[in-house]
């Protein structure tokens, strides 16, 4: 597996997010990024390729790339914004391309921390990429706040039942000059999101 960090620009700004925290003065080039995935498939045997961002979408070229290395997979974590019915239907012909909705909660707490509209907006897309066929996830932070909502049956069942077949659970790291440190899980939380995961993946039809 190849993780690759496409472009820092994004166009959220929430808690948790690593990008916009560092100083990068412009993503690498199409050209570039082709000779580092050709070298990663050819060379090293490598065929998925988890891409971040900042947001991903936001590069017009990425599906270009994408089209290009068609045997490999692109696990891509988007805030789900850009993924208009155009970018679905590309998407949907394209068969490699995977998105993973970042999301953190029901709709109050997901809000809260990525702006108002954003759950409603994650659930329309959800909707949309189930309609397409496309093999899609979600990628779920956890936090000291959140960590009861997003590990119970009725939150990992419903990303379940809108179609989510893969979701990545991640723990709330603190990042920036001055960092949120009360919003680390703790080490009971930690093992209750870890029990959850394991939950998820041994009675519902969903990789965990």
């Amino acid at each position: 597996v190849l993780l690759a960090s496409i472009t820092k620009d994004c166009n959220f700004n929430f808690k948790g997010c690593w990008a916009h925290e560092y100083d990068v003065r412009e993503d690498l080039s199409k050209d570039k990024w082709r000779e580092i995935f050709t070298e990663a498939r050819d060379k090293m045997g490598i065929h998925m390729f988890p891409i971040v961002g900042g947001e991903p979408f936001i590069r017009k070229d990425f599906l270009e790339l994408a089209e290009e290395f068609s045997d490999c997979a692109f696990i891509t974590f988007t805030n789900g914004s850009l993924l208009t019915d155009k970018t679905i239907e590309k998407i949907q012909k394209l068969g490699n391309v995977h998105p993973m909705l970042s999301i953190c909660g029901w709709k109050e707490y997901n809000d809260s921390i990525r702006g108002e509209g954003c759950f409603d907006m994650l659930m329309e897309k959800m909707d949309k990429l189930k309609k397409a066929g496309i093999f899609f996830g979600a990628s779920v932070t956890a936090t000291s706040q959140n960590t009861d909502e997003v590990t119970s049956d009725e939150f990992i069942k419903m990303l379940c039942d809108k179609g989510s077949m893969w979701s990545w659970f991640f723990h709330y790291v603190p990042v920036g000059e001055n960092p949120d440190v009360d919003l680390v899980p703790n080490a009971h939380q930690r093992n209750q999101i870890k029990k959850a995961v394991y939950h998820a993946r041994n009675t519902l039809p969903m990789f965990a």
